[in-house]
């Protein structure tokens, strides 16, 4: 970071970065909640929202970007890269599994939490 935060502040731009999301409620399909995350202080910074504005959405949370300085990522299409790379592995390695009643397993989970007063 030596040197870099002088720039870094004349981008306005935030230190540590940032994680956005978009999440869908169950409850109110024509609702969409738009959330940023920026670790660290805040100053005067510029910071762009993911627009949901004529995108396509595949699930109730979607487009989770990691933001730092100039970079992003888009967790969410790497997630898509790496799950159509696994799945062509699969389908490469089905006649090694065919003898057996079971074959290869993967699994996506999720924990919530909910806070206690």
């Amino acid at each position: 970071m030596d040197g870099r935060i002088e720039h870094i502040l004349s981008l306005q731009k935030t230190i540590w970065g940032s994680l956005d999301w978009v999440y869908f409620d169950e409850k109110d399909e024509e609702l969409c909640h738009v959330f940023k995350m920026v670790a660290g202080s805040i100053t005067k910074i510029i910071e762009q929202y993911i627009n949901p504005v004529g995108e396509t959405f595949y699930s109730q949370l979607d487009r989770v970007i990691l933001r730092a300085h100039d970079l992003e990522i888009c967790l969410t299409y790497l997630l898509k890269i790496v799950e159509k790379a696994i799945r062509n592995l699969e389908e490469q390695m089905q006649p090694q599994f065919e003898p057996y009643k079971e074959g290869p397993r993967d699994i996506l989970s999720c924990i919530d939490f909910r806070s206690s007063k």
